[in-house]
């Protein structure tokens, strides 16, 4: 199906904003358990160019991989790992209402930004889940860390917000 949303990103630093699809039941199989779809998170703060990012989230915890590999992002042999796959994306105005989406089918993902394609993940390229998934909008704080991409909300100038027009599905 297709998953849409019209929103305008969050500016201050700390403060992630979020669309994303997450699945019902997680587990073992993430062909058949659901994963984790971000139509878009908007992160990264301060800002030093207008972006946000599209990511496919898998993470199996095979109970047969060692515990020194559950989590290291690859495919290997029959067994597999966590792994993320994403792409960033540029927008002219930070301030605007921008319309993203993804297209979920059974061969793969197809994200857009404003009417234009944006990125692609096939079968190949990553698990592509066959399960239901919650459609999940979501703001939050992290707990700020210096040096960290996500910038630390007691610099920030509130009020901010996450404004979302609308989502389809």
């Amino acid at each position: 199906g297709y998953f849409e949303t019209r929103a305008k990103f969050t500016r201050q630093p700390g403060w992630w904003g979020a669309v994303w699809l997450y699945g019902v039941d997680v587990g073992p199989n993430p062909f058949v358990m659901g994963q984790e779809i971000d139509i878009f998170e908007d992160f990264v703060k301060p800002k030093r160019k207008f972006d946000f990012a599209h990511n496919v989230h898998v993470d199996a915890q095979l109970d047969f991989a060692p515990d020194d590999q559950r989590r290291l992002g690859k495919l290997d042999g029959g067994a597999l790992h966590r792994f993320s796959r994403g792409a960033s994306v540029t927008v002219d105005d930070w301030d605007a209402f921008h319309v993203i989406g993804v297209n979920w089918t059974p061969l793969e993902y197809v994200f857009y930004c404003d009417g234009k394609e944006t990125f692609r993940l096939d079968y190949k390229q990553a698990p592509v889940t066959t399960q239901p998934m919650h459609v999940l909008i979501s703001g939050c704080f992290r707990e700020p860390r210096k040096g960290s991409y996500l910038g630390d909300y007691a610099d920030a100038a509130w009020p901010d917000r996450l404004t979302v027009d609308y989502v389809r599905v």
